[in-house]
């Protein structure tokens, strides 16, 4: 499939398809323009649950002046296989998520061999990545939460160091 269309909107909005829920896009290209005003915008997908999304090209501008989650090729997954998938068109957005391939992804989602080769411009106030925006449940860290991660990895420091030292 092909789109070729410039795609303007304001709800989960993709290139190819704006909500998907496991299904399997493959082989896909956009060259399109989409200009969304907020939610999920994808250059492929804006919105997917469980899917696998594989051998896909973005080569068009993602533009959002609001969106929660933004993504050369998929706004948002939450669940599924993201493989061969690159994005070269380039992103102007406003995102609380924003990435080259993918703006949110969730705790299961696999990534694998993926490129985004445009530029990316997030004037929000989230996570922005080259390929990924944010992956795994987004959450608020406590001063509890940090600690525990820094004296973890102080203790994984000193099982290597320690017997080095000694």
């Amino acid at each position: 499939c092909k789109n070729t269309g410039a795609i303007t909107g304001s709800n989960n909005m993709g290139g190819i398809v704006g909500v998907i829920h496991s299904v399997q896009i493959d082989r896909c290209i956009n060259t399109a323009t989409l200009t969304s005003n907020y939610s999920y915008v994808g250059g492929i997908v804006g919105n997917t649950s469980i899917s696998v999304v594989h051998n896909v090209l973005n080569d068009g501008v993602v533009s959002a002046a609001s969106s929660h989650c933004a993504g050369g090729v998929i706004g948002k997954t939450t669940w599924g296989a993201v493989f061969a998938c690159q994005n070269y068109g380039d992103m102007k957005v406003s995102a609380d998520y924003a990435g080259g391939v993918i703006g949110l992804a969730g705790n299961y989602t696999m990534v694998n061999y993926c490129s985004n080769l445009a530029n990316i411009h997030n004037s929000g106030k989230g996570p922005t990545g080259g390929v990924i925006g944010e992956i795994g449940d987004p959450r608020e860290w406590s001063a509890m939460d940090i600690v525990g991660c820094v004296l973890g990895s102080v203790e994984c420091v000193m099982g290597v160091a320690g017997p080095l030292i000694a």
